[in-house]
């Protein structure tokens, strides 16, 4: 018997499913974290799927997922990734400042050099009124 595909109907059935378990913590799979991939995973099928074929799931998803991260406050990991986007921002800002720093001097020798500039083509404008 060959091996049929599922309507649209029962196939976003199967993933409505598949959030449900892992909302009340009992995937067949073991994800914890509400997300596309876990759905995915959950439901047998590819996580492009979803995004290509049921936009409208694949935002309930990113909903639900929000809520719960409001729900249940950072986590551990969410935790880490924030320390760690915070000392990148810290660098940032350093790099930022010095950046600043070298526009400025850069500025004060294009200023120096326009000046020069403009004083030679006044000095080449004497000279071919006055050649002498």
């Amino acid at each position: 018997m060959a091996n049929q595909r599922k309507t649209p109907e029962a196939r976003a059935r199967d993933l409505r499913l598949a959030m449900h378990r892992i909302q009340e913590g009992k995937a067949l799979t073991g994800a914890s974290k509400l997300t596309i991939a876990a759905v995915a995973r959950e439901a047998g099928v590819s996580a492009s799927l979803i995004h290509n074929r049921y936009p409208k799931i694949a935002e309930d998803i990113k909903s639900n997922r929000q809520v719960q991260v409001r729900a249940r406050g950072a986590s551990d990991a969410d935790s880490d990734v924030l320390e760690w986007e915070r000392e990148k921002n810290g660098f940032l800002k350093t790099e930022l400042a010095m950046m600043q720093e070298v526009l400025a001097k850069l500025q004060e020798v294009n200023a120096e050099l326009t000046y020069e500039n403009v004083r030679l083509k006044v000095q080449g404008m004497k000279k071919e009124i006055d050649p002498g």
